[in-house]
């Protein structure tokens, strides 16, 4: 995952394309959400390039604020210092989950396992498992596991970083989470919220 970067906003409408190309983990009623969408962009056949292109950038700037923000990689973290893992992860025992669950994590690898637990070592949005955890069930049962597996990244879906690069003075009145959890399970931004 790429890191986040202020982007201006002249070629906002590139967002359009990486919603477009991930049709591996969206809906086809997602992918044919946008592409409505980009194709009513469109003032008329014989409008100018640039009316089309500027209605394409508050498009793609629209799924960029309320879609993918959540979901980048910052540069710095909620806790500093990371550790490997002393055991493997899926050994913890439920006792030892609702001890950890006691207090609130006071690291970052302590949240990690945790999350990891709780959404079983998957990802929240794809489901695709994590590296680690198939590398060690397939190790300690000496089986090969099946299917997509990649290194997952443990972030804050809706954290106050939402709102940066937003435009000072301009009101927002989409309620985002509301927006991404329609569209995510749907494929339709509903922005009655």
């Amino acid at each position: 995952m790429q890191q986040y970067h202020r982007e201006d906003e002249a070629g906002q409408h590139t967002h359009l394309g990486h919603l477009l190309s991930q049709s591996h983990y969206l809906s086809d009623t997602a992918i044919s959400t946008v592409t409505k969408a980009i194709f009513s962009c469109l003032k008329s056949v014989v409008g100018t390039d640039e009316d089309d292109i500027e209605e394409l950038n508050k498009l793609g700037e629209y799924h960029k604020n309320c879609l993918l923000r959540p979901f980048r990689k910052f540069t710095t973290r909620t806790s500093s210092g990371w550790s490997p893992p002393s055991r493997p992860l899926f050994e913890l025992t439920k006792e030892q989950i609702n001890e950890m669950l006691a207090e609130s994590p006071r690291n970052f690898s302590t949240s990690r396992k945790l999350v990891m637990k709780r959404e079983d070592y998957r990802c929240i949005v794809t489901r695709i498992a994590d590296f680690d955890f198939i590398q060690e069930l397939e190790y300690s049962t000496g089986q090969p596991c099946e299917g997509t597996v990649e290194s997952l990244v443990c972030c804050h879906i809706f954290a106050e970083s939402t709102n940066l690069d937003i435009n000072e003075g301009v009101k927002v009145s989409v309620n985002r989470r509301h927006t991404q959890y329609s569209f995510l399970c749907t494929g339709e931004p509903d922005s009655a919220g």
